[in-house]
């Protein structure tokens, strides 16, 4: 799902204690248990972003997947959590997506508590010094719930499409990758400085002022996703305050957080300063057969044999607990738009049951 535009996931972290108050994190996140949750559509529905919020779960965190165009947020009021895509290119060529950031921005005015993130903005699509001035305003105008969620982005046919360059002026990973350090090396810069100065290989500041600061102190947090394992979770380590995995499955989500470990130990870093998070898609039904129904609806797609987060609310529950066990602090939930009952099985009886 992640694509060189940015791939923004408008993930709502929610949580609550047994008698619905909302329980405090160090990052002013609510949580069920210790695991905290974020729902996805990923399918673009235009919706009123001040639709009421349901009463079955208090909501933490917002994010959207961001290249140029998301899949936006549906649903809230039904299940009480959600997520938008921001991508240039999902789904069918003429699927109607809005911008990413943009979004965000509507969200924070629309919503109090709500934590807006992207999983991820590839670093290849806005200036670096633009986009850290994006987070910035975020911060300012959400009153200090802005994550910049950053990754190196992968989607050639994205970058040839918009005009963004040739095919032969795609960047080669190793490329996309030394960007990203410089955009994560430039945010912090901009963010400390009166004035920043920043000369990288691919991208420079030269006295350049971001004024107001963010309310977020010292800074907002910096996610970084991605799976590659000698240069990606390399820079998690050195750079991130937070990280996400798309894996499939908990066993591969295990393999990456040991992976992270070591590189933190490398550069004498501690794994837990990070919130270390998964990706995974949902798809519920009451019984286990109704969830095989469904999936084969729905064209029975996998990866590499993983299916997802799939089941009856008991299933799902006990691999959800898998994550937890493995390492995963959040997880992301990715719900087919029109899926109505995943979200309401999902807030009524898969979150309780993680108290």
């Amino acid at each position: 799902m992640r694509a060189l535009g940015a791939l923004a996931c408008l993930a709502l972290l929610a949580t609550a204690t047994a008698s619905g108050a909302q329980s405090a994190s160090g990052h002013g996140l609510s949580m069920y248990g210790d695991l905290k949750y974020g729902a996805g559509f990923t399918h673009f529905a235009y919706a009123n972003p001040r639709a009421p919020k349901g009463g079955e779960v208090r909501l933490a965190a917002i994010g959207t997947f961001d290249t140029l165009n998301p899949f936006v947020l549906r649903g809230v009021a039904a299940a009480g959590v959600g997520e938008t895509f921001d991508t240039l290119m999902a789904g069918s060529a003429d699927e109607p997506f809005l911008e990413g950031w943009m979004a965000l921005a509507a969200l924070a005015e629309a919503t109090e508590r709500l934590h807006l993130a992207t999983l991820v903005t590839a670093v290849g699509y806005r200036n670096p010094a633009l986009l850290v001035k994006m987070a910035t305003t975020l911060d300012l105008i959400s009153g200090g719930r802005a994550i910049l969620g950053l990754g190196a982005g992968w989607t050639r046919a994205e970058f040839e499409t918009y005009g963004y360059g040739k095919p032969s002026d795609f960047p080669r990973p190793g490329v996309r990758l030394a960007q990203l350090r410089e955009v994560i090396q430039i945010a912090k810069a901009l963010w400390a400085d009166r004035r920043a100065t920043y000369e990288g290989q691919h991208f420079s500041v030269r006295d350049a002022v971001l004024e107001p600061k963010p309310l977020q102190q010292p800074r907002p947090r910096v996610l970084v996703g991605g799976e590659g394992e000698q240069v990606t979770l390399r820079i998690m380590a050195q750079e991130a305050d937070m990280a996400n995995f798309f894996t499939p499955g908990p066993q591969a989500f295990a393999r990456k957080l040991e992976v992270l470990r070591g590189h933190c130990q490398a550069v004498g870093r501690d794994v837990q300063e990070l919130e270390v998070s998964v990706l995974d898609y949902l798809l519920l039904a009451p019984t286990a057969a109704l969830a095989e129904e469904k999936w084969q609806r729905r064209g029975g797609r996998t990866r590499g044999g993983y299916r997802g987060l799939m089941g009856s609310p008991d299933q799902v529950v006990a691999q959800v607990r898998a994550y937890e066990g493995a390492g995963a602090q959040a997880i992301f939930l990715m719900v087919h738009n029109a899926d109505a009952e995943s979200r309401e099985l999902l807030a009524r009886e898969v979150m309780p049951a993680s108290l």
